[in-house]
C-alpha cells in the first residue's frame, strides 16, 4: 500500500514541470546625442508574466507637448529623468526586450509613453565581449472602443483585464492578462534590433 501511494506522488510531480524563467538585469553608460546618459534596468519573466523595472536619466531631446500632439515640438532636458514599469520581455539567447509604461518623469508629457530596452548580454562572447543595447519610446493610443457580442443582452463588452485559469486544476489561483497595448516587447522580433555598444557598465542575461 505504501509502494502504491508513493509511486502516485511521483507521477504527480512529473505532471507539472517547473516554468522556465529568464531575467536581466544591469547599469551602463552611454554617450547619447546630447550627452551621457545612464540605464538602470532589472526585470523577470516567469513564463506567465514580467515585471521590474528600468530608468534612463541624462539630457534628452523630449516632446514638448501632450501624446496627441503628433506635430509637438522637441527641447532639450539636461536633467531629464524617466521610470518604466516592466510588464512585457522578450527572450532570444542572450538577447531581451523589455517594454512597459513610463510611469514617472520630470517631464510629463513623456509619462504614459511606451518605453521598449533591448539588452545583449556578450561576456562569453570571445570575440567580441562588448554588452550592447538600444531604446526607445513610442505613443500608445487610448482604447476608446469596447467589442461586445450583439446576440447577447446588455453585454458589458470585453474589460480591460481579465483572469486566466486552468480549469483542469481546482488549485490555480490564475494570473491576470491585460489588454494587449498597440506597442509593446513582441511588436518587433527581437533578432532585428540594430544594438549599439554600451559605455561604462554591464548587462546581464539569466535564463533558466
Amino acid at each position: 500500500m505504501n509502494r502504491a501511494a508513493s509511486l502516485s506522488v511521483l507521477v504527480l510531480l512529473v505532471s507539472f514541470p517547473l516554468i522556465a524563467q529568464s531575467s536581466t538585469q544591469g547599469s551602463f553608460n552611454f554617450k547619447g546625442a546630447e550627452g551621457l546618459q545612464t540605464i538602470e534596468f532589472d526585470a523577470l519573466d516567469d513564463g506567465r508574466s514580467a515585471q521590474g523595472s528600468f530608468t534612463l536619466a541624462g539630457p534628452t531631446l523630449v516632446s514638448d507637448g501632450e501624446l496627441d500632439q503628433e506635430d509637438s515640438k522637441t527641447v532639450l532636458v539636461k536633467d531629464f529623468t524617466m521610470k518604466v514599469t516592466v510588464d512585457c520581455m522578450s527572450t532570444l539567447g542572450n538577447r531581451v526586450t523589455i517594454s512597459g509604461i513610463v510611469s514617472d518623469s520630470n517631464v510629463r508629457s513623456m509619462i504614459g509613453r511606451v518605453g521598449m530596452l533591448t539588452v545583449e548580454d556578450n561576456d562569453l562572447d570571445p570575440k567580441d565581449p562588448t554588452d550592447r543595447f538600444t531604446f526607445g519610446s513610442y505613443r500608445d493610443k487610448d482604447i476608446t472602443w469596447f467589442p461586445t457580442d450583439a446576440e447577447v443582452k446588455d453585454d458589458a463588452g470585453w474589460g480591460f483585464s481579465w483572469l486566466a485559469t486552468d480549469a483542469e486544476r481546482k488549485d490555480d489561483v490564475g494570473y491576470r492578462i491585460s489588454r494587449t497595448r498597440q506597442v509593446n516587447c513582441r511588436s518587433f522580433p527581437v533578432a532585428t534590433f540594430d544594438l549599439d555598444p554600451i559605455g561604462e557598465g554591464r548587462i546581464t542575461v539569466v535564463n533558466k
